[in-house]
């Protein structure tokens, strides 16, 4: 059962998407009404725009529920005319938290939700004609590439490309490693696999001969480190700098990120990841990776009954602040890969903190706050 301010989120969150859809026709006038804030003031928004707003409700509020409230309206609602909605997260604990509480509320939506499991399958997924709860993660909206031509002769072949010296406990280590990754190492992975960047093959979790790398690129001889906390403590800096230095003397270039760099600078770092790769024969130096981007990505569905339904969407890691042109449109980055699949989507956003007041991008994609349930309002 829904509190009382869910029930007047969705219920505005709703009005605005059907607005935002262009779906009503005509002049644009809803069945349910003008959309408004719960707050009294209008939304603002223009029939068509695509920009549905922003549900701003505190942490603790049953967003999750919220979402899903919203979701079970929307594909009700008789001008949607059988939505599908893209339900969008930037890790992937969050998007099997989030399609676990629908999943298990199949009967609320009336239909049962299907999880995007790769790039191939989130295609075949939104290649339909209608319907559908898609759960997906913004890195897997990323154009599919050719597989690239095979390194020259004399390359991959090293000693430690294809596991390093036989010392069992490190391959044990990297095993276990690659089952407990952090947030920050689960993203850049799915940014650096397949091949993406530059048609560069990486390794996770990689031994060279006494340690064991968080990423590997044999062909650029590069080693990708993602440092959480632990790695500021004297001990730990000293224990890197060594490490460092022998991977430097085995001819391995290193590049440290914090992990909260990988999480809030993520399109800096793919920069400077992409600034030591070789350029692969039939691609252009800028590779595949999301940071200059020649080509676009192919669309998927030009249906307007189509709804992106985004969780903590004022995050940076989503790519949505890259580049804000002066008609307000994205660049690049994975927004431009999701705009060229989806062009004509719709989009809303649901966070639990409020959108900073220098931040043009998050209103340029969603548009402004549907409804805001703070604090202060919690406590009243």
């Amino acid at each position: 059962i829904a509190g009382y301010h869910q029930f007047h989120a969705v219920n505005a969150a709703v009005e605005e998407t059907v607005r935002a859809s262009g779906m009503a026709g005509g002049d644009g006038s809803l069945a349910e009404g003008k959309g408004r804030y719960w707050s009294g003031r209008m939304h603002g928004g223009k029939p068509g725009d695509r920009r549905a707003g922003v549900v701003w409700h505190t942490q603790g509020s049953g967003k999750s529920l919220s979402m899903l409230f919203f979701a079970a309206r929307v594909v009700r609602h008789p001008l949607m005319r059988n939505p599908t909605l893209v339900v969008l997260t930037d890790r992937n604990d969050l998007d099997d938290q989030l399609y676990g509480q629908f999943q298990r509320c199949a009967d609320l939506l009336g239909q049962t939700p299907v999880q995007a499991s790769s790039r191939e399958h989130l295609r075949e997924l939104l290649n339909r004609a209608s319907g559908g709860v898609v759960f997906t993660t913004i890195h897997k909206f990323a154009a599919l590439t050719p597989s690239p031509l095979p390194s020259p002769t004399g390359r991959g072949g090293r000693s430690h490309y294809r596991g390093g010296f036989d010392f069992s406990g490190l391959k044990e280590r990297a095993r276990e490693l690659r089952k407990n990754q952090t947030p920050a190492e689960e993203i850049l992975w799915e940014l650096l696999r397949s091949r993406q960047l530059n048609g560069a093959k990486f390794r996770r979790q990689h031994q060279i001969g006494d340690y064991v790398c968080d990423f590997y690129c044999a062909d650029a001889e590069l080693a990708v480190e993602c440092d959480g906390a632990s790695h500021s403590t004297p001990e730990a800096v000293a224990h890197d700098k060594k490490r460092d230095a022998y991977l430097v003397s085995r001819g391995v270039r290193v590049l440290r990120f914090p992990n909260r760099a990988v999480l809030d600078e993520t399109t800096h770092v793919l920069e400077q990841i992409c600034a030591l790769l070789p350029s692969t024969p039939g691609r252009g130096a800028g590779g595949e990776g999301n940071v200059e981007r020649d080509g676009r990505m192919e669309m998927l569905s030009d249906r307007s009954n189509i709804v992106v339904i985004a969780d903590e969407a004022h995050r940076s890691q989503y790519g949505f602040g890259g580049r804000v042109n002066a008609r307000g449109e994205m660049s690049y980055g994975f927004a431009s890969n999701l705009r060229d699949a989806l062009p004509n989507a719709s989009f809303i956003g649901f966070t639990g903190t409020p959108i900073e007041q220098d931040d043009v991008n998050t209103p340029a994609v969603f548009g402004h706050y549907i409804d805001v349930y703070d604090i202060s309002r919690a406590v009243e």
